[in-house]
């Protein structure tokens, strides 16, 4: 695993996009998610959340809430380098609990999963389930007991 204490340098742009290219020169099994899966799973510098559309969901709610600075079109409008600039604010916003130990980079990378989900569906934490048979009782079934 490439750490972020190594750097990050032009190298691992140029690798990423050489993989990138590699794969859509293998045909019509492209998918921008099985990339960007390879990559976040590789290097604990990337969050989890892989689908490009679903990052730049939750990268625009970031900015949009004042949580994170606006990016600048100079690094590049892509997920690589999006993922790199809010994944290294994540960390710094969450430097005292790095240091306590009251949380780890690999939560941290899945926080942002999460606020996806909540930003996408606010309202499902509670779902009804409708059992159908002889009793036909309704239930609501908690999905989410940590929210």
């Amino acid at each position: 695993m490439i750490s972020q204490k190594s750097g990050i340098s032009g190298w691992l742009l140029d690798n990423f996009k050489n993989f990138d290219n590699a794969w859509k020169e293998h045909g019509k099994t492209y998918n921008t998610v099985l990339v960007n899966s390879v990559a976040a799973s590789c290097i604990d510098i990337f969050c989890t959340t892989v689908d490009t559309g679903k990052f730049n969901q939750v990268f625009s709610w970031f900015i949009s809430e004042g949580i994170i600075p606006n990016y600048s079109d100079e690094k590049g409008q892509w997920w690589f380098s999006k993922n790199i600039f809010l994944t290294k604010i994540i960390k710094e916003k969450f430097a005292d609990e790095l240091k306590n130990k009251t949380t780890d980079e690999l939560y941290l990378r899945m926080f942002i999963w999460e606020i996806y989900l909540n930003i996408s569906y606010p309202f499902s934490l509670n779902k009804l389930i409708v059992n159908y048979g002889s009793s036909c009782v309704i239930k609501r079934k908690d999905l989410n007991p940590y929210f």
